[in-house]
């Protein structure tokens, strides 16, 4: 078994039996080569700039903030300090260090993606390696053309599979010159040598869809990266997530690009001791501070020579991380550690002063390595068979027979038309495939159009009818293509998000990415806006003759209409990135399309009556109303008089204002040209102003600190009860849901006949290479795998606690921490949120109790450093990703539940900090808790910490489970032995990982798994079953019901109420949109509707401006899906653990909070229309406006937070929200007068109507019109008094009372509607 041995640990003889090549990406010719000089560099986070969060930012001036703040301005936050280093192409350099050191922090400025951080002190060179002694530094711009940056979070499209991904990525990144073939051919091998060949049609996956697993992903991101042709690669936590196996062979790829003339930087935690040979320089860092800058050789000389050296059988990335880490568990520790980091730091100062004081001029990092030479890569002496070509048509990247790394040549990428068909290609598969994008768009047309259709439904050929058929003409495109702008929004924040990234990596221009935008939501805009068109035209009352031209007319009208609002929503989003701050901008600007299109106002000022020619909306109703009334008479039967004057189309139109004499075909191209025109100005702004990226939370001191007694000794839970958890033949299958050909796909076995046990007050750990089905174990032992709309799980087998069938009623004994973690509110503290949790989790004990156990908790996960700073989120940039992955296991820490399940509780750690939450789980375990864990890349302190293990193979078969110390017998009976020294995980998991360095080590290690499997099976046999028994003992005391409690109601509410407060008043974008985006709307409609007087058109123009109070819904609407979404997902969370509490608990938290912010928000709302208006005046008509305006806006909250807990996609949510909303506003009684009976009866469902009923009547009841005879008879005034108004209608002269009780009632009525909805899906979590 010698030589299978050596197949699982030598990669290269393996390649060399092969006769392959390494990789066909190391024989491209080689990038440009750079060297990256930093000198001195010190990094902070700025003070925090005061902004007005209005629709347009604003950034008030630092200098006005200083004399306001009058002296009393925070200092900048320093995060790295004095660092220097030096890489040279073809080199290697790892950057080490403990959580929270600045790794992330320093790879993103060396990447030049600044955001917010400032450089108060050093330099950072992009120096041309050419050899020449005066080679000049390139600019940030000119150097960001040749980084590629792999991030530590992954941002990849969830509708693409995954090789659809690395042909995209291969497409945009390597250079043109690469035909198609090789492209393929290295598409093909970036696969295998990732070991994705297996996944390669699978999904990434999304919010409704499983796909790959979490390793698979950070795989993908780096695939994507390594077919990038870049002079210098920056990867962040590259093997995180990963096992140790795929992790070195990772390592080892990225070793073998960087001798291609390559500058490689990465990050990492938990690197296995053969890693160290792989890097040329090493950069520490201690909390910001530099430990050891230069080549690797000399680091353990250095660390000797302060008196620490390397103990034997150490791995020294290991040891040299655990010397320069600080342990705050207790104070004594922290004492001690910081005292030897603050030596090691000084230490270190002083060899840089020394060295600098004598060497002679020129760059020099450091005295642990001399000045790098630029590495210039050697010409190949490989045989022409190991060229990159394609082996089927024999193609070669070298021209005239040029070896396989010729000199480095200029990167040239695809062109713009290129470009433009890579990324409509990709977009176009990622729209289409997101079945709840394309089900909001068509449910949203149908709905939309059908109520259209029956709100204006075949009106009569009379007054009234004509009246209806103009309001018609106006209204049939902002009742559709208004709410597309809102969606429109909603799904370009989202795109923007990766756009941003991309275009920092210079993958593209922004131009083709506009284009790609258009073309790839183009087959859902046409689609739906001619459904709507076609609903409507045939509906309503619009005219047949000629009917070909007119339909076709409406229907190219509609597809204008979708476009104008898809190229005005980018034009907004162009503007901000944050949904809330968008959508205020768009939902605001987009009154001056409603109001100059020239129908609710047909009397505009000087000042805004150019804005009609920049509304897409005036356009379409001109175009419109010209096709339904040129040409046309109306029967108008029993009409005489001059009344008989507008039975004539094109009085109709003179009525109105229409200039008859403007061809018709200005309209349709003053459409297109709005068009263009907003998606050139979009396009311009992409590419001018960069409001996105990632900003950095400043620390946050709370006003509660650390609790007293510190010193205080630690007090462990001790586990109540016993539970032994014993997994039977179980079986796991997931089948894709799906139309067409994604129907057809075969079901994929995740999991096959897994039996283990995992006893009480041991520590067992689940081990495996990515694909394994680790995660999904975990979460079917925990109760936590549920279907979703495109995936369906199904099992076989048993999971028994204590003997009894785990399901809901032991779901208490359980604590759970997932994979992922996304789930906590970006705003709050690492303590509030521990705190929190603590009061939510710990039901019947006090307050100060609480808060004791979370400053326990902060304590034993070494969080004591960043309690006071933000936890951060996706834009803003909070705590480490270690140090989240920390807060996640203390949140489930809190409860001391029976049963531990944690998936991946060391990923994204440093080895010390690693250590430490190992030595606490295994404090925990002996306390009496099962703790089950996976775990990736442990080192052999960790593995000798578990207890019980059970290795899976890809595809959930199991190679071993049982005691950890029985493992390697196993092994060694299979005719695999361990070397000596080694780390047993290291070497389990090699030699159950697949080889993909080539088909034949694939081959090999696959027969070796195979036969691993096979063993396991013959020796396990029946004595599975009966080890996977609990002991007698361990059954014999009965198992009470244990179902989750909810926390009592007066416990919870204050701490949801707080939280989501606290959440909410910390992030300015959204806590001011929803504060001011009322006040926004208000006084843009004043700036059309200022101080209305009592003329002929006064009666009209007052109609118009009640009717648009309809808005207010929309702008509750968008609060809602602002910041719901975020609080959703964390009571989701809870919902499932030991935090649980009621949905009324939290409603009733979420309803005042939104029941506060709305009445302040919609009280300037009514000053403005009261008085800013001259709306009429008195106390009782205030209040009532000012309360209607409020049960709008918690009316619109309420709908958003029925289809928001219903569905989780967010475009199908804002589709639905909308529709829903159109529907209600459209049967208010006012918008049209001839609504069907039966309509008007379902209409009072919808709060509008009481509000536009009680409204109307305070509005027009006493009024008086200056109106004379001739006006009245010509209909340039419609009524002379307001009671005449009110007939029309058909309103009494009062009685406002029951209207607005009605209306209190409705906003009751959806409120518990949308409670309703929140406990429908609490169901079936």
């Amino acid at each position: 078994m010698a030589s299978e041995l050596e197949s699982v640990h030598d990669t290269d003889q393996a390649i060399d039996d092969a006769h392959e090549p390494s990789s066909l990406l190391a024989r491209l010719p080689p990038p440009p080569p750079y060297r990256v000089v930093v000198r001195g560099l010190s990094i902070q986070a700025p003070v925090p700039r005061w902004t007005v969060p209005v629709a347009i930012p604003f950034t008030v001036p630092r200098w006005v903030q200083r004399r306001l703040q009058k002296g009393g301005e925070a200092v900048p936050t320093e995060l790295v300090r004095n660092v220097s280093v030096d890489i040279a192409a073809g080199e290697v350099l790892a950057l080490i260090g403990g959580s929270g050191s600045g790794k992330t922090t320093l790879l993103n400025v060396l990447a030049g993606r600044l955001g917010n951080l400032e450089l108060p002190t050093g330099k950072i060179d992009y120096l041309p390696a050419s050899g020449a002694a005066d080679s000049r530094s390139s600019s940030l711009g000119t150097a960001k053309k040749v980084i590629g940056y792999v991030r530590q979070d992954d941002a990849l499209l969830p509708y693409l599979s995954v090789k659809e991904t690395l042909e995209t990525a291969a497409a945009l990144r390597l250079p043109k010159s690469v035909s198609p073939a090789q492209r393929t051919a290295i598409v093909e091998q970036t696969m295998a040598e990732l070991g994705l060949r297996d996944v390669a049609d699978v999904l990434v996956g999304g919010a409704l869809r499983r796909g790959i697993s979490g390793g698979e992903r950070r795989r993908l991101s780096i695939g994507c990266a390594l077919v990038e042709r870049c002079s210098i690669l920056l990867l962040d936590e590259p093997t995180s997530g990963l096992d140790s196996s795929t992790a070195f062979q990772i390592l080892q790829t990225l070793q073998r690009l960087a001798a291609n003339g390559r500058v490689v930087v990465l990050s990492c935690h938990l690197p296995r001791s053969e890693a160290f040979g792989l890097f040329d320089k090493i950069l520490l860092l201690s909390r910001g501070s530099p430990v050891f800058s230069g080549q690797r050789e000399r680091m353990l000389p250095y660390f000797a020579s302060l008196g620490h050296d390397l103990p034997a059988h150490t791995n020294p990335l290991d040891f040299v991380i655990d010397i320069s880490s600080v342990d705050s568990r207790t104070d004594l520790a922290e004492e001690e550690s910081s005292a030897r980091v603050g030596q090691l730091v000084q230490a270190w100062l002083k060899e840089q002063h020394t060295v600098a004081a004598t060497s002679e001029k020129g760059i020099t990092v450091s005295s642990s390595s001399s000045a790098s030479v630029p590495v210039e890569p050697e010409a190949s002496n490989e045989p022409d068979s190991l060229r990159l070509s394609d082996p089927e048509k024999g193609e070669s990247l070298s021209s005239g027979g040029a070896t396989a790394i010729d000199a480095p040549v200029p990167l040239v990428r695809a062109t713009f038309l290129q470009q433009t068909f890579i990324l409509t290609r990709r977009g176009t598969r990622n729209v289409l495939r997101n079945w709840g994008v394309c089900a909001g768009f068509s449910l949203q047309a149908i709905i939309i159009g059908i109520v259209i259709g029956l709100v204006f439904l075949e009106p009569a050929e009379s007054p009234a009818g004509i009246q209806t058929l103009k309001t018609l003409c106006y209204m049939q495109a902002p009742a559709f293509y208004y709410l597309s702008i809102i969606l429109a929004v909603f799904l370009l924040c989202n795109e923007l998000v990766v756009f941003d990234r991309e275009r920092e990596d210079n993958l593209y221009s922004t131009g083709p990415w506009v284009v790609s935008v258009i073309l790839s939501y183009a087959p859902i805009n046409i689609v739906a806006a001619t459904v709507y068109s076609v609903i409507v035209y045939f509906m309503a009352g619009f005219w047949r003759q000629d009917l070909a031209t007119k339909v076709l007319s409406f229907i190219a009208q509609g597809i204008l209409q979708q476009e104008a609002a898809w190229a005005y929503a980018l034009l907004c989003c162009g503007v901000q990135r944050s949904f809330a701050q968008a959508s205020m901008l768009a939902n605001g600007f987009s009154i001056f399309f409603l109001l100059s299109a020239g129908y609710l106002v047909t009397d505009l000022g000087a000042w805004v009556s150019w804005l009609r020619w920049i509304s897409p909306f005036f356009y379409g109703f001109h175009w419109v109303a010209r096709l339904q009334f040129i040409g046309r008479t109306f029967a108008c039967d029993g009409v005489t008089g001059p009344a008989l004057n507008q039975c004539v189309g094109e009085n109709v139109l003179r009525g109105m204002q229409f200039n008859l004499a403007t061809p018709l075909y200005v309209f349709p191209l003053g459409l297109l040209g709005f068009v263009l025109v907003a998606y050139a100005l979009a396009t311009v702004l992409l590419v001018t102003y960069r409001p996105g990226g990632v900003q950095h939370a400043s620390k946050h001191v709370s006003q509660s600190t650390a609790a007293a007694g510190h010193d205080a000794e630690l007090k462990r839970s001790t586990s109540r009860r016993a539970a032994n958890i014993a997994v039977k033949h179980l079986k796991l299958i997931v089948s894709k849901r799906g139309f067409g050909k994604l129907r057809e796909r075969k079901d994929k076995v995740i999991l096959e006949d897994v039996t283990a046990s995992f006893p009480a007050a041991k520590v067992s750990a689940i081990m495996g290479p990515s694909g394994a089905g680790k995660s999904s174990l975990l979460q079917v032992l925990a109760g936590r795998l549920n279907s979703s709309a495109m995936s369906a799980f199904s099992s076989t087998g048993t999971i028994t606690l204590n003997g009894q069938p785990f399901d809901s009623t032991l779901a208490s004994l359980v604590a759970y921490v997932e994979q992922e973690d996304d789930f906590h509110l970006p705003a709050l503290t690492v303590r509030e949120t521990l705190r929190f949790a603590a009061r939510l989790r710990l039901k019947h004990q006090s307050t100060a109790s609480c808060h004791a156990r979370a400053e326990e908790v902060i304590r034993m996960l070494g969080l004591g450093p960043c309690a006071s700073n933000l936890v951060g989120g996706p834009l803003l940039k909070g705590i480490s990703g270690g140090e989240k992955r920390r807060v996640s296991l203390g949140v489930q820490l809190i409860s001391g539940a029976a049963v531990l399940y944690a998936d991946e509780p060391l990923t994204g750690l440093d080895a010390f900090t690693a250590s430490s939450v190992m030595q606490m789980l295994s404090d925990l375990a002996a306390a009496g808790h099962t703790v089950v864990i996976t775990v990736h890349q442990p080192r052999a302190e960790i593995w000798n910490a578990i207890d019980e293990v059970l290795l899976l193979a890809k595809g959930g078969r199991t190679v071993f489970s049982g005691p950890a110390k029985e493992a390697l017998p196993f092994f060694s009976r299979a005719g695999l032995d361990s070397p000596a020294n080694y780390n047993p995980a290291d070497f389990l998991l090699d030699a159950m990982s697949l080889n993909y360095a080539s088909p034949a080590a694939e081959e090999r290690s696959r027969e070796r798994v195979d036969r691993l499997v096979a063993t396991w099976k013959l020796e396990s046999g029946a004595s599975a079953v009966e080890d996977a028994e609990p002991s007698a003992a361990a059954t014999s005391a009965p198992t009470r019901s244990a179902r989750l409690q909810s926390t009592p109601f007066h416990k919870a509410f204050p701490v949801v109420l707080r939280r989501s407060f606290l959440n909410l008043r910390r992030q300015p974008d959204i806590f001011v949109a929803r504060l001011a985006n009322p006040v926004f709307l208000s006084l843009l409609f004043w700036l059309f509707f200022a101080r209305l007087d009592y003329g002929p058109s006064s009666p009209q123009t007052r109609v118009g401006l009640l009717q648009e109070t309809t808005a207010l819904p929309f702008v509750g609407m968008l609060s809602c899906l602002a910041i719901f979404p975020f609080e959703r997902a964390l009571y989701f969370h809870e919902v499932k653990s030991s935090a649980r509490h009621s949905a009324t608990t939290f409603l009733a938290a979420y309803t005042v909070q939104e029941t506060i912010t709305s009445l302040v928000s919609s009280l300037p709302w009514a000053i403005v229309f009261i008085y800013g208006m001259n709306l009429q005046q008195g106390g009782r008509r205030f209040v009532e406006f000012w309360i209607s305006s409020w049960a709008l806006l918690s009316c619109g909250e309420s709908i958003g937070i029925i289809f928001s807990a219903l569905t989780t996609n967010g475009g199908l949510a804002v589709s639905l929200v909308s529709a829903g909303l159109t529907l209600l506003g459209q049967v208010n009684g006012i918008v049209s007068a001839t609504v069907p009976y039966w309509l008007q009866i379902i209409a009072w469902i919808s709060p509008m109507k009481p509000q536009a009923f009680a409204v109307t009547i305070n509005e027009f009841a006493g009024l008086t019109f200056r109106c004379d005879e001739a006006q009245l008879a010509s209909g340039a005034c419609i009524a002379a008094t307001g009671e005449q108004i009110l007939d029309t209608f058909g309103l009494p002269y009062s009685g406002t009372g029951k209207y607005m009780g009605i209306l209190m009632a409705l906003v009751v009525v959806w409120r518990l509607l949308a409670w309703a909805a929140l406990r429908a899906k609490v169901a079936f979590l």
